[in-house]
């Protein structure tokens, strides 16, 4: 990001992890332990995506901040969006939403991937909620002058 502020240039970053490990609340006091919690194994359950933009020309407007939520357990709630429990069509969004950085989510529909087969979100009155960003303030025509 601060490259981009130096170029004058936007930028999007999305950081994603897979659920990385989880702790089963146990404590490892060994000496090499130190007292942190006990990594146990690999956990989808809790796999998160950040998508960030960055625009020198002004602070890219949101049209939401949250796509999906957690349940009171830190598990990721599957149902709460239609790309919580999808890896396909949650990239399928993260690919909307950088359309929509540009201000080309209208042409979302008509996507074909590089296999032939269309974008799997459906119609626009199902993936709109998922659009996070809108354009921004650099991009003219769905490009950066």
């Amino acid at each position: 990001m601060e490259y981009a502020a130096r170029s004058g240039l936007p930028c999007a970053v999305m950081l994603i992890s897979d659920g990385s490990l989880f702790s089963n609340g146990m404590t490892d006091t060994s000496a090499a332990g130190g007292g942190k919690g006990v990594w146990t194994a690999d956990s989808s359950t809790t796999a998160a995506a950040v998508m960030l933009a960055f625009d020198p020309k002004g602070r890219p407007a949101m049209a939401s901040n949250q796509i999906g939520s957690f349940n009171p357990d830190g598990s990721v709630n599957a149902t709460g969006s239609i790309v919580a429990s999808s890896v396909n069509l949650f990239t399928e969004a993260a690919v909307l939403n950088y359309m929509a950085m540009h201000g080309m989510q209208g042409q979302f529909q008509s996507v074909v991937w590089a296999n032939g087969q269309a974008q799997g979100l459906g119609s626009p009155a199902t993936y709109t909620p998922l659009i996070a960003f809108e354009q921004l303030p650099s991009i003219v025509n769905g490009k950066i002058p």
